[in-house]
């Protein structure tokens, strides 16, 4: 496959991760990034152009796909632009901050005819494609009772608490994943806690409840509190029950330990990972997917109304942990 030649709009977390896989795969040409922070330019790779000017940077007409890493309130403005230059656009979850915006890409899309992946990134973690599979397959019967959790290191919440919700930047993977295996949710209802350890307000972590359309029931966990410096820095679980069986998929981060005389290490063994100068790991499938997307060799597994429903459920978890009272979806 002749290698796609990529922008990435914002270098921040996401933004320097991609840039990372980009640089590395064989399918990909990383050949400018965009940022409104000057100072990115001395962090990406050698001969990458850089631009704080996202119309200069498409108007050099040298770019053929475009990832869009940018806070979630420049999603709409940032992925038109890169639509209405006739490009394939890739924007990091959630699909918007909000469903107006969210409502307001997916018809600008449909309308030009443009192509817009939106990056669920747990689609691509092989784990939980096995245990999809295993359910959609039939193994374990229809859903009955679901549960996930997702744990995330506190320099997440720090970073972005001031900018987000918990529940629309952490929880809406899991959202994402519950609705994957037994469809669309109706009614949630969300505990917040507030503990102060990322500043004042800020909520620390959520446990919620949902009812599916189908009739199963669910729980979420979800905080952004876990200690980098702990031996446990990251904590992720889902578990299916149904009426034949049950699936799980349980990780924690670091997943794989070394024990020795001197220390016992923790390694990264999922997320991003380099094997011999190969990339690895959930985000270097999806956007090695995304690059046979455009190349026309896959489907993209996340439609535009799929990643509208787990910001709409996200966003429903937020008015349900403010009221204290359950919150109906989708009426």
């Amino acid at each position: 496959m002749e290698p796609v030649r990529c922008a990435v709009v914002g270098v921040g977390m996401m933004g320097s991760v991609h840039a990372q896989v980009l640089d590395a795969v064989p399918e990909a040409e990383l050949v400018a990034c965009c940022d409104l922070d000057p100072d990115v330019e001395g962090r990406l790779p050698t001969g990458v152009s850089f631009f704080t000017d996202l119309d200069l940077l498409l108007a050099t007409r040298d770019v053929e796909a475009v990832f869009v890493c940018t806070p979630q309130e420049q999603h709409l403005p940032v992925v038109v632009r890169c639509l209405d230059a006739g490009l394939p656009v890739f924007c990091e979850k959630p699909i918007a901050h909000d469903l107006d915006d969210a409502d307001a890409i997916i018809g600008i899309t449909r309308r030009t005819g443009g192509r817009l992946a939106v990056g669920h990134t747990m689609r691509f973690e092989p784990d939980y494609v096995a245990l999809a599979k295993s359910v959609q397959g039939g193994e374990i019967g229809d859903p009955v009772s679901m549960s996930a959790r997702r744990n995330v290191p506190a320099f997440e919440g720090r970073l972005l608490a001031h900018r987000t919700t918990l529940p629309v930047e952490v929880g809406v993977h899991d959202i994402d994943l519950l609705r994957w295996l037994a469809g669309d949710i109706d009614r949630v209802c969300a505990m917040p806690a507030s503990t102060s350890s990322l500043g004042e307000g800020t909520v620390d972590a959520v446990v919620a409840t949902l009812r599916f359309k189908g009739g199963a029931v669910g729980v979420l966990e979800f905080n952004w509190v876990m200690n980098r410096r702990s031996g446990l820095a990251g904590d992720y679980r889902l578990a299916v029950f149904g009426t034949r069986g049950a699936g799980y998929v349980e990780m924690r981060d670091p997943v794989t330990r070394v024990y020795s005389l001197g220390e016992t290490r923790w390694l990264r063994t999922h997320g991003l990972f380099d094997v011999g100068g190969t990339m690895a790991g959930s985000v270097s499938i999806e956007d090695r997917h995304f690059l046979g997307w455009v190349r026309g060799s896959h489907d993209w597994p996340v439609s535009l109304e799929d990643a509208r429903a787990a910001l709409e459920v996200a966003l429903a978890l937020d008015e349900s942990a403010r009221s204290g009272r359950p919150v109906s979806v989708g009426r």
